[in-house]
């Protein structure tokens, strides 16, 4: 099983990931921004999408071909991929929605949980990543998530595992993510 945390910046995806990646012992997140930065990729760019597609579908289907024995912690996945590429029109909405109608045909999603996390951690962060100037687009990449998120479970006819975690940044909240791991 992965279980994959996705979410806008802000909403404490790494932080409940890391409780649950305690866990079940493994976690995986990409070093995306290194990669970025070293290939000189255009944010704007589809080359640049076409890249963290690869990565995505390629772990997915390590995952529901048995390649990957063992369970692990995934911070951010192929519904970031998608709400960014929409967020930096490197792909259309459309885009996004034919190529998700892809992997589900394909059974990607199979042997995932996915965890949708809400909310809007009310402590700065400091600066994590090349994207945090963009706080003025979080509603944007909200809004991107979730319809990105609802339209692959209800075209999977909910066979998609999402879960819809509201994420309050306190000890409850963190207990929680605990038990359904």
């Amino acid at each position: 099983m992965v279980y994959v945390f996705e979410g806008a910046r802000n909403s404490g995806k790494t932080h409940l990931s890391s409780i649950a990646s305690s866990i079940i012992g493994r976690s995986f997140k990409y070093d995306f921004v290194n990669w970025f930065r070293f290939l000189r990729l255009d944010s704007k760019d589809n080359s640049t999408h076409l890249f963290a597609l690869g990565k995505e579908s390629m772990l997915l289907q390590l995952n529901r071909d048995g390649f990957l024995p063992f369970d692990f912690v995934l911070d951010r996945g192929i519904f970031t991929v998608m709400s960014w590429g929409v967020l930096e029109g490197r792909i259309s909405i459309g885009d996004a929605k034919m190529q998700i109608d892809y992997l589900i045909a394909k059974g990607l999603f199979n042997g995932c949980r996915f965890f949708h996390i809400k909310g809007n951690n009310p402590n700065s962060r400091g600066s994590k990543d090349e994207w945090d100037s963009e706080e003025s687009r979080r509603e944007i990449e909200v809004f991107l998530i979730d319809t990105l998120m609802k339209y692959a479970s209800e075209s999977s006819d909910g066979s998609i595992d999402i879960i819809e975690f509201k994420n309050e940044f306190c000890r409850e909240s963190e207990d929680a993510i605990s038990r359904i791991i």
